[in-house]
């Protein structure tokens, strides 16, 4: 039989335990920005301002992330440059988008070597907390710092999924981590067949 102390501390470790998953779905279950207007102001790898008018007439693909995360972002990451090889020629329609959530240690020169080991036409974006922050919002896209003590290393928890924008600029469709490329490569497919013969 159980002594007061020992339940107390079995229940006080239960809800620590439905805390702690409770938090894990808040970041890995995303909601949908399907019929939203995305507005962003940032700057890509490559030093230039843009914003979400500069992509207008494209579809973009979009992952949040960062260059220190130690699995989920490259492995989503690997599968965006797979759908890409798969859509062959009409890749050229679709932008491929990965939006740091890490801007201190993000910077232009920083992310250009790590999207080397991706798809040629991925393009990193980055800016100041703010515009990550507005960013993130208009995506429904939640993230936090872990609580490092080392301030030069630290993981980020974040939404991890990626999102279909259309040529309009409005949210379309969300792919939950670790979809595979084959999916999202249909589903683009679809969605660019089905707006072709409406216009």
């Amino acid at each position: 039989m159980l002594s007061i102390f020992q339940t107390q501390k079995f229940t006080l470790l239960n809800l620590a335990i439905i805390l702690i998953y409770a938090c894990c779905l808040l970041l890995t279950n995303p909601l949908s920005a399907e019929g939203k207007k995305i507005q962003f102001s940032l700057t890509n790898h490559h030093g230039e301002s843009v914003t979400e008018k500069d992509f207008l007439g494209s579809w973009l693909l979009v992952f949040f992330g960062y260059s220190h995360c130690p699995d989920i972002c490259p492995m989503n990451l690997s599968i965006i440059s797979d759908t890409l090889e798969r859509l062959g020629n009409k890749g050229a329609k679709v932008q491929p988008l990965f939006i740091t959530l890490d801007p201190a240690r993000d910077t232009e020169a920083k992310l250009l070597p790590f999207l080397s080991h991706f798809h040629e036409r991925l393009l990193g974006l980055t800016g100041t907390q703010k515009q990550i922050q507005d960013v993130a919002e208009s995506f429904f896209v939640r993230y936090k710092l872990s609580p490092e003590k080392n301030r030069d290393y630290y993981l980020i928890d974040h939404t991890a999924a990626t999102y279909l924008v259309d040529d309009s600029g409005q949210g379309l469709a969300i792919f939950h981590h670790n979809t595979p490329s084959e999916e999202i490569a249909s589903t683009i497919n679809s969605y660019v067949a089905s707006r072709s013969s409406t216009k």
